[in-house]
């Protein structure tokens, strides 16, 4: 699978693949820290919806942090990070049924 990303001009920013690598606070690479990148275009989730939705908190909390002019590029005081969420599996089986799997059900 190969991204395409390549309008994407910041130096470092895409990796092998053509994904946009991001930090933990998803902060595209070589962006100073005031371009931000989520979904299936980044490194730093899973391309999993589940996974964007958790950390929406988060990914909103920094861009409007960052927009509001209190950072430095390289503080990361007030950024959060994102968190991997639960892992689950969920498969459907025909028009009326399905199967689910998580670490909280057995």
């Amino acid at each position: 699978l190969t991204a395409k990303n390549e309008f994407i001009k910041i130096s470092g920013a895409l990796n092998e693949k053509g994904f946009v690598e991001t930090d933990k606070y998803f902060r595209v690479n070589g962006s100073k820290g005031n371009v931000f990148a989520f979904g299936d275009c980044c490194t730093t989730l899973p391309n999993a919806g589940a996974q964007l939705t958790g950390n929406a908190g988060y990914i909103a909390h920094n861009i409007k942090t960052v927009l509001e002019g209190g950072l430095a590029e390289n503080d990361t005081s007030t950024l959060k990070s994102f968190q991997m969420g639960m892992a689950a599996a969920i498969a459907t089986t025909g028009p009326d049924g399905g199967v689910f799997q998580s670490p909280w059900f057995h």
